[in-house]
Parts: structure tokens; C-alpha cells; sequence
């Protein structure tokens, strides 16, 4: 995907701007992998992006998936009842570190059993990919509209 998006930059858009893209997209998306952020997938996915859309356009995409992620999962989570218990630890969490300076309790918990773990992973893990593609086609069809409203190709 990535060397289709050069290609394509290569002949009918700017390959600089592909190229960085590619290789700043690439390198902020590995970082995240690193600290345990995005899996292997999204990088080189994100990377693609880069290379298809360049520099300018890539950020638009990173944003719309990003912000589709966080509101589409916080109304899964409110609409399971999830969310509430997760304010009502953050709310403790703050009484706990601002009002009684405990800042041990307040940002280290106990960690939970190993069967209690993999089940609560499981819960928080977004598959970022999918809003990623949602961002992409997003930002694709407002170009095409653009182009359509500024070179009027249909009227």
C-alpha cells in the first residue's frame, strides 16, 4: 500500500509530500506502538495514509479516526453503563490525589488477577484500524466534493 500511495504521488500529486507523510505518520504511529498505544497494523496503515494522502491531508484523516474512535466508544460505553463506573473510579481517583494528596492509592492500583485481567483488556482494547478507514473515506469524499464544487465537472 505504501509503494502504490508513491507511485501514485510520483505521477499525479506531490511526492514530497507523500514522502514525508509516510516517514513522520510512520515514525509518531511507531512511537505509540512502543508505548503500548496502536498495534503493528495501524503503523503500517497509517503509514499508507501518509503515502496516499501527503502531509497536509494525512492529519485530517489521523484526526477524523481518532475523534470517531473516542465518540462512537464512549457512547458503546455509556450505553452498556460502563462509562458511569469508570467516572465514578476517576472521581475517587481525584478525591484521593487533590484533597487528601495520596497520590500512591490515587494512581496505583492493585493489579487484578490474571483470569480478571484478560477479561478487562479485552473490554478497553478499539480497534483503531476501522475508525481509521472511516476517517480516510470521510476525508476522501469532502475532496471529491470540493473538486466537484470548484471545477463544476457535472454542470
Amino acid at each position: 500500500m505504501i509503494a502504490g500511495g508513491v507511485i501514485y504521488s510520483f505521477f499525479f500529486a506531490d511526492l514530497k509530500a507523500s514522502l514525508l507523510g509516510t516517514v513522520i505518520v510512520f515514525l509518531i504511529m511507531a512511537f505509540l506502538a512502543v508505548k503500548g498505544g496502536v498495534g503493528g497494523g495501524d503503523v503500517w496503515y497509517s503509514a499508507a495514509l501518509g503515502a496516499w494522502f501527503g502531509i497536509p491531508a494525512v492529519w485530517y484523516v489521523l484526526l477524523l479516526g481518532s475523534l470517531l474512535a473516542v465518540v462512537i466508544n464512549l457512547a458503546g460505553h455509556f450505553k452498556k453503563g460502563v462509562l458511569k463506573n469508570k467516572l465514578n473510579e476517576l472521581k475517587s481517583k481525584f478525591i484521593l490525589l487533590f484533597i487528601f494528596k495520596d497520590f500512591k492509592k490515587a494512581c496505583f492500583k492493585e493489579l487484578p488477577e490474571e483470569n480478571e485481567a484478560d477479561t478487562n483488556l479485552q473490554e478497553d482494547i478499539v480497534p483503531y484500524g476501522f475508525y481509521l478507514a472511516l476517517g480516510t473515506l470521510l476525508v476522501f469524499a469532502f475532496k471529491v466534493v470540493v473538486m466537484v464544487e470548484n471545477f463544476n465537472l457535472f454542470f
